[in-house]
């Protein structure tokens, strides 16, 4: 199936189900491109993508359930069911760049399909986070291995983040090959308050009025930190009641951080559509997320939105982040050093809504490459 417009056809291959984070990506990626590109996106039957992201792609849902069988499986047998039916000009993961990742590079060299490998995550340096020699073996042959030679076949990488693409050309990745790119990201809705409308914002939102807002934002389990962040909750509660914890987001640890009465208030999952009244509510934002791709998007939010930030320096935070540690302790004494002591980082000019979308175009341009000419022609 060919584009009935002679715009370059994208195709953008999704996991099932999309998570939020990605699904915000997507929605910003799609209002940045989607007047210069027909973009398709391919979904499983699991996705329940809401309705502003979906007006922005037109959507080929594969027969396949990624429940029962393994991402890789899926990955292949969606991409595979895409391509027997469409020729995109360029075809890309959104995620996961194991599996998807892999799924793409692959069928796209098979079916002659220019590949755009997005790398969301330091897959190179992973394995000697775990614990178990087994795990860390397996982890490393995965990746450091069978998806770094896979990934030499891939046409363009997309690395999340300078840090990134200078690790990846390090490992022997082409130079050529390798953008450095930020996630997708609109901060229009992220700016700060007057301190005024604070204590009415905290109250609407059941937080105390009264306490200064440590807010953490992500999904609660190890790989982001949920032990240190448990460690940093318990000490700061036990030395201090001039501070409460505010906990977005859900996981297998959520239980473990919500044991302290009104002074953690974890509401579970937010719409990303009013997750911006918690930034603007908070007095500091903590990320001590064990590993990280890239700037993820709450550090973003916290910094549109003029909350100080303390995280860890992971993927791309310490090229944004002043206040930068992996340990629970300076964590704990930060937080007590109280607000004035907190350094407000500022939202880089580059990030702007304007100066992404026209890289992301350029970006897009050089990869679809001369397919982009062939096609305008009509030849």
């Amino acid at each position: 199936m060919m584009s009935s417009s002679n715009k370059p056809q994208i195709a953008l291959l999704v996991s099932d189900p999309v998570p939020p984070n990605m699904e915000v990506v997507l929605f910003n990626l799609g209002r940045m491109v989607g007047k210069e590109f027909d973009l398709d996106i391919i979904v499983g039957p699991e996705n329940d993508l809401r309705k502003e992201v979906l007006d922005l792609f037109d959507v080929y849902q594969a027969d396949v359930c990624s429940r029962q069988i393994s991402g890789l499986r899926y990955g292949f047998e969606a991409t595979h069911q895409y391509l027997q039916e469409r020729r995109p000009d360029l075809i890309l993961n959104v995620s996961q760049p194991f599996p998807l990742g892999v799924a793409v590079v692959c069928l796209g060299k098979w079916k002659g399909v220019p590949s755009l490998l997005r790398i969301t995550g330091d897959f190179l340096n992973i394995a000697p986070l775990f614990d178990s020699i087994i795990k860390k073996a397996w982890v490393y042959l995965r990746l450091n291995v069978f998806c770094k030679n896979v990934f030499r076949f891939a046409d363009h990488i997309v690395a999340i983040g300078p840090n990134l693409a200078e690790r990846l050309v390090c490992a022997g990745f082409s130079e050529e090959k390798v953008h450095a790119q930020y996630q997708p990201f609109d901060a229009r809705r992220f700016s700060p308050i007057a301190d005024n409308r604070q204590p009415e914002l905290k109250a609407d939102l059941g937080l105390n009025p009264s306490r200064k807002t440590i807010l953490f934002v992500g999904r609660l389990n190890w790989m982001k930190g949920a032990g240190r962040l448990a460690e940093i909750i318990d000490r700061v509660l036990r030395r201090s009641e001039k501070y409460q914890f505010c906990l977005l987001g859900d996981g297998p640890d959520r239980e473990v951080l919500t044991g302290y009465g009104s002074a953690v208030h974890a509401p579970g999952f937010v719409p990303h559509k009013i997750v911006h009244r918690y930034f603007q509510a908070a007095d500091l934002l903590i990320h001590p997320s064990r590993t990280e791709g890239a700037v993820p998007h709450v550090v973003l939010e916290a910094l549109g939105c003029g909350v100080p930030v303390i995280a860890s320096p992971a993927g791309e935070i310490d090229n944004l982040v002043t206040m930068v540690t992996d340990n629970p302790d300076d964590y704990v004494e930060w937080i007590l050093a109280g607000e004035e002591e907190w350094i407000r980082d500022s939202l880089p000019e580059h990030l702007n809504w304007e100066r992404q979308s026209e890289q992301y175009k350029v970006l897009l341009d050089e990869a679809v490459g001369s397919r982009r000419e062939v096609r305008s022609t009509g030849t």
